[in-house]
């Protein structure tokens, strides 16, 4: 885990917990400090995980990493994740890059999240001809 993505999940650690805490996962880096309070694991979702259903539980925080892409003079990139259900999942307040968020499960059910891929031109003369792709995860939470 880079240095950067480990202070991310620190902080958003903080935002869960409301205290100074530490991410309490496998690939998370340093160790968690003795008795300090920790988060439930962090669900990682990707463009990978398009279509697919996941099951967490009631306080678990899941991730959305939908990073850009560039081909020739244009760049895709995804919009801000939107949970279907916000009582299910609710986004926490992180900031983060467009097509990354974070959400925290908050009670039991099913929320879908989607997120919309487009194209930005980032030369003079450009011009996109797709139109937006859409991505999306099922999370159930019980």
């Amino acid at each position: 885990m880079s240095r950067s993505r480990a202070l991310l999940a620190v902080a958003v650690a903080a935002l869960v917990t409301g205290t100074a805490a530490t991410l309490d996962t496998a690939a998370a880096a340093p160790a968690p400090a003795p008795g300090g309070p920790t988060i439930s694991p962090v669900v990682v979702l990707t463009v990978a995980d398009n279509g697919r259903t996941v099951g967490v539980h009631p306080g678990d925080v899941v991730e959305v990493q939908l990073p850009p892409t560039f081909s020739g003079n244009v760049m895709w990139s995804w919009s801000f994740p939107q949970a279907s259900d916000p009582a299910v999942l609710a986004v926490l307040p992180v900031p983060t890059p467009y097509g990354t968020g974070f959400f925290r499960a908050t009670a039991p059910g099913r929320s879908t999240l989607t997120s919309v891929e487009t194209c930005t031109p980032v030369a003079p003369g450009v011009v996109c001809s797709a139109l937006g792709i859409r991505w999306s995860a099922t999370v159930k939470v019980g």
